[in-house]
């Protein structure tokens, strides 16, 4: 026998040894009791470092908690890479969409070979981190290290809360210097409580450490606070904005100087307070908008005013109004995907300013304004669902679609959909014109860095098929032709592999 077929012979042996042990693996790792990175009191967090850590002395060492024999442990540590990533790919997402933190952590303790690439997935998303859990947090990122570098390298992903007032939140400054260990932080979910807006000397340090930061997700602050425009002048690299609470402040006010929901008017009435001299608008170049309550017409304006050739995926959650409209529409030929809550008169307008739309989702059936006359005749992917608390019994707004949509290559629905008596029609009317049909149980709201969305069918060709979701940061990062970024592994990205940048 050649050397080649030895080689390839003892890899068949290989995956066939990995084939047998994959289930008892996951059976025995997943009834492990250990602690999941989401909840981070400080005796959680003790478990978790440890569990994180490299083993430094037996290379077979396994979890005395694990239901694996010491064959099966000799074995597993000689697996080669390529089927350790395999196994951790395969089992990485728990059935919310979200990353299975137990079964990562129980693979940390394996063996060595097994940590490295274990512990840099449990640590690659950090969520609900919490003041009373970030000086072991950081001191875990700083004393550990995967394959020569630090663990915070690892961290790609992190929510956490900042502020004064809660005793959950983290101060300004411990937030800067926990971005500084976190070098390759790319997405970032914040909340305020209790602060009002970041002083100097902590945007100092902001600017300094999270200029690398490209996915920004404002979840909670106050109404009046201007934090979103401080962090979006300090780092003027963000191309992904989520925003999940309402704006009411304006972006060229003074701190402390002005009343922030008092908008200027054209007189000289007592309404006139605000400082209304021209100011430049926002430097990010936005790629994905996010809005789940649209601010003042001004604000908009100032948000978007850097992002007319760049902005192309826009999700809104509230119906765009006529001065909505009018500004978005300034962009609305460059989208390539749109998602609505809500499909009004108002939101049929907008679509149809959609001219060059390749993507159309839709979080109801849309049964009191037509849907297909507003339809670009663009539109590659549609996607709908019909949850329970709007439930229809009739698909057919969708059936008139699909007679108007001639590039139409794909279509998703859901399980109450795929129920509905009209749905075998529907999907005899897609076999006939060659439209896929896909039925997904993701839902659509699920954690922010792994939530549901859709592509065309060239963005979704990379992508073996496994549903019709992948994240909003994927999308992007394949319309704009750039290599993966590490902490977008996503349910979309099973077959292709979650961890190739690892």
């Amino acid at each position: 026998m050649s050397p080649l077929a030895s080689s390839f012979a003892e890899l068949v042996g290989f995956i066939q040894a990995a084939s047998i042990r994959v289930d008892k693996l996951g059976s025995a790792l997943r009834s492990k009791p250990t602690v999941s990175v989401k909840v981070l009191s400080e005796r959680q967090l003790e478990k978790l470092c440890v569990a994180t850590t490299i083993i430094p002395k037996k290379e077979n060492m396994a979890s005395p908690d694990c239901n694996l024999s010491a064959k099966d442990t000799v074995a597993m540590s000689h697996l080669p890479p390529e089927l350790i990533f395999a196994i951790l790919e395969s089992a990485y997402y728990s059935p919310s969409g979200s990353p299975d933190y137990t079964f990562l952590a129980s693979c940390s303790l394996v063996c060595n070979s097994w940590s490295a690439p274990a512990q840099s997935l449990l640590f690659r998303s950090t969520t609900k981190l919490r003041s009373y859990s970030i000086p072991k947090f950081h001191a875990a990122v700083m004393s550990s290290s995967v394959r020569g570098k630090p663990l915070g390298t690892a961290v790609r992903s992190l929510e956490i809360s900042v502020g004064r007032s809660m005793n959950e939140s983290c101060h300004p400054l411990d937030f800067a210097r926990l971005l500084q260990a976190c070098p390759r932080l790319y997405e970032l979910a914040l909340s305020t409580y209790g602060l009002h807006e970041f002083d100097q000397a902590a945007l100092a340090e902001l600017k300094k450490t999270g200029s690398g930061i490209k996915a920004l997700n404002l979840q909670y602050c106050g109404v009046q606070s201007p934090v979103l425009f401080q962090l979006l002048e300090i780092w003027p690299g963000i191309q992904f904005l989520k925003v999940g609470t309402e704006i009411a402040a304006w972006p060229w006010r003074n701190p402390a100087e002005i009343p922030v929901l008092r908008q200027p008017n054209s007189g000289g009435g007592p309404g006139n307070t605000l400082d209304t001299t021209e100011r430049p608008g926002a430097s990010v170049s936005l790629y994905d908008l996010v809005l789940s309550r649209i601010p003042q017409p001004a604000v908009l304006t100032w948000l978007l005013t850097s992002s007319s050739a760049s902005l192309r995926i826009l999700d809104l959650r509230e119906v765009p109004g006529p001065a909505t409209r009018t500004i978005l529409g300034l962009h609305a030929k460059r989208l390539r995907s749109l998602r609505l809550l809500h499909y009004s008169f108002d939101s049929a307008a907008f679509l149809r300013q959609c001219t060059e739309l390749e993507e159309l989702v839709l979080f109801h059936v849309p049964t009191m304004v037509p849907l297909a006359p507003a339809l670009p005749p663009s539109i590659e992917h549609l996607s709908f669902r019909n949850p329970i608390h709007t439930y229809r019994n009739t698909l057919r707004p969708f059936l008139d679609a699909i007679e108007v949509l001639p590039k139409l290559r794909v279509l998703t629905c859901d399980r109450n959909s795929e129920q509905l008596e009209e749905f075998a029609i529907l999907k005899a009317r897609c076999v006939e014109r060659g439209v896929e049909v896909e039925i997904s149980d993701v839902p659509f709201w699920v954690y922010y860095s792994t939530r549901a969305d859709t592509t065309s069918r060239e963005m979704r060709a990379a992508i073996p098929s496994q549903g019709c979701l992948c994240t909003r940061w994927l999308l992007a990062w394949l319309l704009a032709g750039v290599a993966l970024p590490p902490s977008y592994g996503t349910r979309r990205e099973r077959d292709r592999g979650p961890l190739r940048n690892v």
